[in-house]
């Protein structure tokens, strides 16, 4: 392994990675919006339902049964780079690895069952019972990420993350060009988004083992070693604590999707899913650009017991970045309504309320977006699944019951709620790690 660069004393170093996946948040950002476009405007708002609700099925599915096996080699990556520690760093990885290829085979299997079920539950036609199963054996290429998505933060090559993030969406978006002026049909759309999913995941397996090797630790990788299954003592609290934290985030992701659908419909579904792309421009770059960049420096900072640069880096950042969101939620709120129109067409226009929620939702995670990161990387694994446990159980019954009383837009209040009581959970949580010592 080569030599691992000791943390200095720079605040901006995250935003400096986050910068790097920014480039390709800003270009997934722009294919994400005109695929959406494109898809919503050829299938209309019942079909385009319907991809959306199969998809976030599969995603869901994913990231429930997944383990955060990136958050778990980053953690103790981080530990054994800085004692330098190689054989150390082998076991953390195979077991990462083994992990997420067991789970991957068990999220397929789920898939295979749950597609009846899940057509009764979203009244989506029968006869897509075959193409969801097919459509389903993209998630073993999607939850084998985990492993390389940690190697690749672990040593800092962002990158490479940030060329990754754009190659599915690029996808779809040159599909979704071709559908539209060829009136594509709603199985080849779900064939263009499948083939986006699996080419994108081995991509990021590919760099993963680019990594390694440019590393020298490719080699090590195929020795025989002890404790395979348990190699850091405390690993299977720490897989399962992050494991369940992210089930729970479902509540922020695909939940609210699956919800509306089973509620309202599929209609419902893709209004509500135009409403959360346009949003996904505060709340992606909160949870996934910003707080993927600043965790492996937090546990850099965390293994080396540097409490007050970590607690300064965390207030640092969260006023930057929530200063950009609300700048950014005012331009919504003035001209969301109008890009709503222009992008997918009037009969989405109802969804521009639940955006506003949603973006005000975005707001406050972007603010807090360090929080949750910094609970993991100081090993509060229980205080963090506790703190998404509340939140979630306040969420999941009311976002029926405000469903049924005000439709989609009763979605968009419930995130909003649903995020204040997290970040606040959060906060409270960690609130001895941000105190001056």
């Amino acid at each position: 392994m080569k030599n691992h660069k000791h943390y200095k004393k720079d605040w901006m170093k995250p935003m400096r990675a986050a910068g790097l996946l920014g480039a390709g948040k800003a270009g997934q950002a722009l294919f994400m919006l005109v695929a959406m476009a494109l898809s919503a405007r050829t299938l209309g708002v019942a079909e385009f339902g319907t991809l959306v609700l199969i998809h976030s099925f599969i995603m869901a599915t994913a990231k429930t049964v997944r383990f955060q096996t990136w958050q778990a080699l980053v953690h103790y990556g981080a530990k054994a780079q800085e004692s330098n520690d190689i054989p150390r760093l082998h076991r953390i990885i195979k077991f990462s690895v083994i992990l997420d290829m067991l789970t991957a085979f068990a999220a397929f299997g789920i898939v295979w069952i749950a597609s009846g079920p899940a057509i009764s539950l979203f009244g989506l036609d029968p006869t897509l019972s075959d193409t969801i199963r097919l459509y389903g054996s993209a998630i073993i290429l999607m939850v084998l990420n985990g492993a390389p998505d940690g190697i690749l933060q672990l040593f800092d090559r962002f990158d490479r993350i940030a060329w990754q993030t754009i190659i599915a969406p690029f996808i779809r978006f040159i599909g979704s060009i071709y559908l539209f002026f060829t009136q594509g049909t709603l199985l080849e759309f779900l064939f263009v988004w499948y083939m986006a999913e699996v080419i994108a995941a081995t991509f990021l397996i590919m760099m993963g083992l680019i990594t390694l090797h440019e590393q020298g630790l490719i080699a090590g990788l195929f020795q025989r070693s002890k404790s395979l299954f348990n190699p850091e003592p405390s690993i299977w609290r720490y897989v399962g604590g992050t494991g369940l934290a992210s089930t729970l985030d479902l509540s922020g992701t695909y939940l609210p999707v699956l919800f509306v659908g089973g509620v309202l419909g599929p209609g419902a579904a893709g209004l509500y899913r135009v409403a959360k792309e346009f949003s996904s421009v505060l709340l992606k770059p909160a949870s996934k650009l910003f707080g993927r960049a600043i965790y492996p420096d937090l546990a850099r900072l965390s293994a080396q017991n540097n409490n007050s640069e970590r607690r300064h880096m965390i207030i640092k950042t969260a006023f930057l970045i929530g200063s950009i969101a609300i700048c950014v939620f005012l331009i919504f709120v003035l001209f969301g309504h109008q890009m709503i129109n222009l992008s997918v067409g009037t009969e989405f226009t109802a969804s521009y309320i639940t955006m506003i929620w949603l973006c005000g939702a975005g707001v406050i995670s972007s603010a807090g977006f360090a929080l949750e990161p910094l609970l993991i990387s100081a090993g509060l694994i229980r205080q963090t699944v506790i703190a998404r446990t509340i939140a979630t159980l306040i969420f999941i019954p009311l976002l029926y019951l405000l469903l049924l009383q005000y439709d989609i837009v009763g979605a968009g209040i419930a995130a909003f709620i649903y995020t204040i009581i997290m970040t606040f959970s959060f906060l409270i949580a960690g609130k001895k790690l941000l105190q001056k010592t």
